[in-house]
């Protein structure tokens, strides 16, 4: 029998990758939830429910292509708009479930 992964506060996830677009566009997508949901789901369709402060929260259903759904919870532990670094985010949860047809 496996584990589950519980988060802690340790629990931490960081994303560092150098992109071709403005430092704007790219906060952007990691804080506005329109943009959250074409950046953060591979199919570009989610719902997101966002409070984009430091320990506000985050909500992610991403529909994946093979028509499964993603949830994918969170809070907020940094945001910067400086460039310095992306907003820093601490996953809590995320189940997975298919969709009825």
């Amino acid at each position: 029998m496996s584990e589950t992964p519980v988060a802690t506060d340790r629990t931490r996830l960081r994303i560092e990758r150098q992109l071709p677009a403005p430092v704007e566009e790219v906060f952007a997508a990691w804080t506005d939830p329109q943009m959250m949901a074409r950046w953060l789901s591979p199919t570009g369709q989610a719902e997101v429910e966002a409070e984009v402060r430091v320990d506000g929260r985050f909500r992610v259903v991403m529909i994946g292509e093979d028509m499964r759904l993603n949830t994918r919870v969170g809070t907020w532990w940094s945001i910067r708009r400086d460039g310095s670094r992306s907003p820093g985010a601490r996953p809590t949860r995320g189940t997975s479930r298919a969709l009825s047809p």
